[in-house]
């Protein structure tokens, strides 16, 4: 899984990669969902380094043992260059997990990753702006589900 978050307004964007995350599946996944010429902050991971050419490219260094651990910089223009923002999205779907739903199986992935994206992206609303929003959204749609095998 890949997240995005746009830094300005705080939205946040999952791409369910369901092959191992590669250099070619991070990339392409950064192509198909960030404006080319934006500013795109990452950690140090290498299969960011051929995106330099097409966007404004930042890293912080987390480090490896032994090196000081960077979470954010600010640079000489007053620019702060962080992944905390995505990192703290990520914590609350790792937390749900964890706390409420245990186990989530690949089929199923994108939907409970969407759930916390528009968590994510109506946090600041209130319940009944949150309510209105999701019945918006599951408007003109039908979740069906398998009817269970009987033995």
């Amino acid at each position: 899984m890949v997240g995005l978050v746009e830094r300005k307004t705080g939205q946040r964007r999952s791409v369910v990669i369901h092959d191992v995350i590669t250099a070619k599946n991070l990339q392409q996944a950064v192509r198909e969902h960030v404006a080319a010429g934006a500013t795109v902050n990452t950690d140090e991971h290498h299969g960011y380094k051929p995106l330099q050419g097409e966007y404004q490219h930042k890293s912080v260094r987390h480090g490896q043992s032994g090196e000081k651990k960077e979470y954010h910089r600010v640079e000489k223009d007053g620019e702060v260059v962080t992944t905390n923002y995505a990192e703290s999205s990520f914590s609350l779907l790792r937390r749900g997990v964890i706390g409420n739903f245990h186990h989530i199986s690949r089929k199923h992935l994108g939907r409970y990753v969407s759930e916390f994206d528009f968590r994510w992206n109506t946090r600041k609303a209130t319940d009944g702006q949150r309510t209105v929003a999701g019945i918006k959204k599951a408007q003109g749609k039908r979740l069906t589900m398998n009817q269970p095998e009987s033995k």
